[in-house]
């Protein structure tokens, strides 16, 4: 039997999370995944869980325009 991969998704917009929820249900018969909303989750789980790959989306943004000038 193949082994199923199992995927870490670290993404701060919820916006992305969702979508890539969707998309990792859709393929829920060929990969087993968490999606995390900051590292800290992530992290803790990661001591116990060995992903096989992981997928860091982070977003930055300025926290104010006045800052930039």
């Amino acid at each position: 039997m193949k082994k199923i991969p199992l995927i870490a998704v670290f993404e701060n917009d919820p916006l992305n999370r969702f979508i890539c929820q969707r998309m990792l249900d859709l393929q829920s018969e060929k990969v087993s995944f968490h999606i995390f909303g900051n590292p800290e989750e992530g992290l803790e789980l990661a001591k116990t869980a060995k992903f096989d790959f992981a997928l860091l989306i982070y977003i930055l943004r300025a926290r104010s325009t006045k800052a930039l000038s």
